[in-house]
């Protein structure tokens, strides 16, 4: 009987799965991240996983902020030319970072489902959809189903299993990988697998509240009898005081007969600090997404950082958070959807100004500056404002301002000098036609 090779890593690692299942702690072998890498002879601890950690409402909350922000930025893709730049109305690409890369999605969800898959697992795939020569589309990859490796050739190449079990393998002309952080450069750094610890103490302390809390708040309580008892006395005990536990059966009253005595073991909420400790996982979740508490609902009692107004610490947010997600995307659209020709007339870039939609009077200023220091004209104020063209929107205007004194009054344009000489000329008209 032949036994298939195994490398030590792999033993160990099917040797801790079997042992978590004879234990009954759940493995999820969909992202390989059930073991704390770490530490890995330690199967006692909760399993992390992409969807385990996603049970966590800061987790949860950190995820879905970062990918509902940047799936709802407009993203543009543009031509240069020489004057600046022009919407690339006529590339494939247009329409599909746009609207629709594929079938089955919009551009919110294809660019939600990649964010969320650089946040959990540090990697984001896409397989490239082409119609001929041409490529038309994107569709998102799972990556705990991609595998990525080199060939003797030294070329990359992709596996990935489809729902069915089937298995593909994807040329790297035909993927879009863009790595998270990383040290290497060629692959991302999954943050649960490195963060095994933090969420692991985090989903312990979650556990921990809900256990506490179903238990009415009460600590663990040992009942003293003066006598052996039976088997079937214990066992009736046991029974009785089950009804009695429990939430829903706090504030009821409790019968000891014959000598009964109750004592607590263990540690009460209050020792243990139970709410602060939750705090401080929400906190150091929230560290891992690079993501302040505030933004997520949770008011900490410190002061943060990044300045005492919501408009810094909104710049704090866009700079230093959403700034490389932002990048790391905008440059592999380049790099693996564009050929070497294209790159240098084509590119991807979001508009961080989507941001303001949200706040009319921070809009207002912005417009206000924009057509004041003569950058933007009200045509393109109004097509970001999906507002239709006017007539004579095009012109760039300027606001003039510390005039000195001796010339107030004065026309300072060709226009305003025009203007004058035709009353000018109006004046002396009238003043002819009264004489004669």
């Amino acid at each position: 009987m032949k036994t298939a090779k195994m490398s030590g890593r792999g033993f160990i690692q099917a040797a801790i799965r079997g042992c978590a299942r004879w234990a009954g702690i759940p493995v999820d072998a969909g992202d390989g991240f059930a073991y704390n890498a770490d530490n890995p002879l330690r199967p006692d601890r909760p399993c992390v996983s992409a969807g385990s950690v996603l049970q966590l409402s800061a987790a949860w909350a950190c995820v879905s902020l970062l990918s509902d922000t940047i799936s709802t930025l407009p993203i543009g893709f543009y031509e240069r030319t020489k004057d600046g730049r022009r919407p690339a109305e006529n590339h494939p690409l247009f329409y599909a970072l746009r609207r629709q890369p594929n079938r089955d999605m919009t551009s919110t969800q294809f660019i939600g489902a990649t964010v969320a898959s650089l946040l959990l697992w540090g990697n984001s795939y896409s397989e490239k959809l082409y119609l001929g020569q041409t490529l038309v589309g994107l569709r998102p990859l799972v990556p705990a189903r991609t595998t990525k490796k080199r060939k003797q050739t030294g070329a990359w190449e992709y596996q990935y299993r489809d729902r069915d079990g089937k298995v593909r393998t994807l040329p790297a002309s035909r993927v879009m990988h863009i790595p998270a952080f990383s040290i290497d450069g060629e692959c991302g750094l999954s943050p649960i697998q490195h963060g095994a610890g933090v969420f692991s103490a985090a989903q312990a302390a979650q556990d921990a509240a809900n256990a506490t809390f179903s238990n009415g708040l009460q600590p663990t309580v040992a009942f003293k009898f003066p006598q052996v008892m039976r088997q079937d006395q214990r066992d009736d005990a046991r029974e009785a005081i089950k009804k009695l536990s429990g939430a829903i059966n706090a504030g009821n009253p409790v019968i000891l007969e014959a000598g009964t005595e109750a004592m607590e073991i263990g540690i009460n909420p209050q020792d243990a600090q139970l709410l602060e400790s939750r705090a401080f996982s929400t906190e150091e979740v929230c560290s891992w997404f690079r993501v302040q508490p505030f933004m997520i609902g949770r008011a900490s009692k410190g002061q943060t950082n990044w300045g005492t107004g919501i408009e810094q610490q909104m710049i704090g947010f866009v700079t230093f958070t959403l700034g490389p997600w932002l990048r790391r995307i905008e440059q592999a659209i380049a790099k693996d959807c564009l050929t070497p020709e294209e790159q240098g007339r084509y590119y991807a870039e979001f508009a961080i100004e989507g941001l303001l939609r949200g706040d009319s009077a921070a809009r207002q200023a912005f417009y206000a500056s924009a057509l004041q220091n003569g950058w933007m004209s009200r045509n393109d104020v109004r097509r970001l404002e999906n507002l239709p063209p006017i007539e004579g929107g095009d012109i760039y205007t300027v606001q003039s301002a510390l005039v000195p004194l001796d010339q107030l009054g004065l026309a300072d344009s060709a226009e305003a000098r025009a203007a004058a000489a035709l009353r000018d000329w109006l004046r002396f008209d009238e003043s002819d036609q009264r004489n004669s």
